[in-house]
């Protein structure tokens, strides 16, 4: 399932481009300018949108690792002797009336 949405989303993007576009074109035509003018108005209009598709794509990877709760060590049955740490003892309780 994995694989098949990067293309859908890459082929979504281009149409949202593509629909973004055609509206400074046509506007552009409708102005009176010419042709080329139009299609190059179209053509900054594509490439902001695929440039701000990419730029939030480069930064949700960012976001979602500062939301992500952190990394609790856990003991391994060993009292932590698996990851390298000192294994951990219980306090001793102390004594009845001697405090430190």
């Amino acid at each position: 399932m994995n694989v098949a949405v990067l293309p859908l989303a890459i082929a979504l993007v281009t149409v949202i481009a593509v629909l973004a576009a055609l509206g400074p074109g046509k506007l552009a035509r409708m102005d009176g300018a010419s042709y080329p003018t139009a299609l190059t108005r179209a053509a900054v209009a594509f490439a902001a949108v695929i440039t701000l598709a990419s730029a939030a794509a480069g930064a949700f990877p960012a976001l979602l690792d500062s939301v992500r709760p952190a990394e609790v060590p856990v003991a391994g049955p060993g009292g932590g002797e698996a990851r390298g740490q000192a294994p951990v003892r219980p306090e001793s309780s102390p004594r009845s009336g001697s405090r430190c």
